[in-house]
C-alpha cells in the first residue's frame, strides 16, 4: 500500500460529524463536559475526524490520534493564547499515531466555539480612581468598572473579563432627593444618588442554541442583583463643602440681614 505523508505543514483536518464545512456548532460551557473527568470545561471529547491528504479525504478515527492540548485563543487567525480564558475560540491540537498510514505522526489544529454565562462568574469590588467611601458630588463624572472574573480555568489562571471585549457596560442613576432615574451619558455618573451598572455579555443574553452562535461570554448582570459589587453611591455635599464664591455671597447676605435687624432694634 502506498503511503502519503505530510511534512512540515499542519494536517488539513476537520470534524467528521459536524457541519457540512467540517466545523462544530457553538456549544455552551455547561455542555462541553470532559467525559473522563466528569467536570464542566471547555474541552470536548475525541471526535471522528477527516483529513485531506493530497486532495483526498481520509477518515481519522479516535483511536488513530491523540489530543495534545486545548487552548483558548483570540481567533482562528490569531492564535495568541488567552490565559485563564474559558469561552470564545478553542484551538485543539492533535497528533496522528505513528502507524496512521495516510499521515503518520503529523500535527493538526481544529477550532470550535464555546459560550459561557457570566452569571456564573465571581465579582470583586468595582474599580475606579476614588475609594468607594470618598465619592461625592463635585460636578465631575464618577465612572467605575466592574471586576468580573472566572478562576476555574484548567491552567489555574484567574481571568478578568475585559470591558468592550467580553461585555458592554451601561449606567443608570437614581437621583438623591427626587428619585428620578437618569440613564446614558455622563449624567448617570455625576449627580448625587445611587449608580447602578448593567453588564451584558458581548455574545448576547442566551445560551448556545437559543438564537445565536457567537462564541464568548453571554448573559446579564445588574446592580439590582448585585448591589454590593455593581452599584455605588455618589454622596451629596454638605453645606460647608459648596463652592466658596456661592458661600461668600450667601453669607454676606445673611450677615447683612442679621446686622440690619440688630441695628433697628437698638
Amino acid at each position: 500500500m502506498r503511503r502519503w505523508t505530510v511534512s512540515e505543514k499542519p494536517l488539513d483536518v476537520r470534524f467528521r460529524s459536524g457541519r457540512p464545512d467540517g466545523t462544530l456548532d457553538v456549544m455552551d460551557y455547561d455542555q462541553a463536559v470532559d467525559g473522563y473527568k466528569g467536570v464542566q470545561t471547555y474541552k470536548i471529547e475525541k471526535q471522528p475526524l477527516t483529513v485531506k491528504v493530497n486532495g483526498t479525504d481520509r477518515d481519522l478515527d479516535t483511536n488513530r490520534y491523540e489530543i495534545i492540548s486545548y487552548t483558548v485563543v483570540k481567533s482562528e487567525r490569531d492564535n495568541t493564547p488567552i490565559p485563564g480564558g474559558t469561552a470564545g475560540i478553542i484551538m485543539m491540537e492533535i497528533k496522528t499515531a505513528s502507524n496512521y498510514s495516510w499521515a503518520p505522526s503529523t500535527t493538526g489544529y481544529l477550532y470550535y466555539g464555546i459560550r459561557r454565562n457570566i452569571s456564573n462568574a465571581r465579582l470583586k469590588d468595582s474599580e475606579g480612581d476614588e475609594n468607594l467611601s470618598d465619592i461625592k458630588y463635585n460636578e465631575k463624572t464618577h465612572y467605575r468598572t466592574p471586576y468580573i472574573y472566572f478562576d476555574d480555568a484548567p491552567d489555574g489562571v484567574e481571568y478578568k473579563l475585559v470591558k468592550d471585549t467580553d461585555y458592554t457596560l451601561a449606567y443608570s442613576l437614581k437621583k438623591r432627593g427626587d428619585g428620578s432615574v437618569l440613564t446614558g451619558g455622563n449624567d448617570a455618573v455625576t449627580y448625587a444618588g445611587t449608580v447602578s451598572m448593567t453588564v451584558t455579555g458581548k455574545a448576547g443574553t442566551g445560551a448556545a442554541g437559543t438564537g445565536t452562535d457567537m462564541p464568548g461570554y453571554y448573559g446579564v448582570l445588574t446592580g439590582e442583583s448585585f448591589p454590593d459589587k455593581l452599584a455605588y453611591e455618589i454622596q451629596a455635599k454638605s453645606i460647608n463643602e459648596y463652592d466658596m464664591r456661592y458661600n461668600g455671597v450667601k453669607n454676606t447676605h445673611l450677615f447683612y440681614t442679621f446686622h440690619r435687624k440688630v441695628s433697628s432694634s437698638l
